[in-house]
């Protein structure tokens, strides 16, 4: 004959009281969950910001590129207007390049800006971007005009 044991869910027994108490489950949960939570909120800030960051880098390298491309600005002192124009948490390890295809033809001279800025310093929240080696980078350019009265 078989025998079946069976373990007693009676009031009494020590097995039973485990089952049925139910006194932390929502803190177990909750500490469950919590990091999960915190990872998407900081994942969405940093997102956001870098963003933020590109967008800057974009608007700054297409105003750069436009002001030398008006005879506003020259090339060289375009680096000066660069930190001033970003984010403060990047502007110091942004690098910038300005080229020109015929610097001494203005009638075909084209002006390209290309602005870049590692991803782990684009964010001075580095929750995942930390360990990565990749770089932002964004570019503009611009048919250089005329200086006024010499059309």
């Amino acid at each position: 004959m078989s025998q079946e044991y069976k373990i007693s869910h009676t009031k009494g027994s020590v097995v039973g009281r485990f089952f049925r108490n139910r006194k932390g489950v929502a803190a177990a949960e909750f500490a469950l969950i919590l990091p999960v939570f915190v990872s998407m909120i900081f994942g969405t800030l940093e997102y956001s910001i870098m963003l933020f960051t590109y967008s800057s880098m974009q608007t700054t390298a297409r105003d750069i590129a436009r002001q030398v491309a008006v005879n506003n600005l020259t090339p060289s002192e375009a680096q000066a207007k660069l930190a001033s124009r970003l984010p403060p948490w990047m502007a110091s390890s942004a690098t910038m390049k300005i080229t020109q295809t015929k610097p001494a033809d203005p009638t075909a001279n084209i002006i390209q800006v290309n602005l870049s800025v590692p991803t782990r310093l684009a964010s001075p929240i580095t929750f995942f971007s930390r360990g990565t080696t990749s770089v932002l980078e964004t570019q503009a350019e611009m048919k250089q005009e005329l200086p006024f009265g010499k059309l």
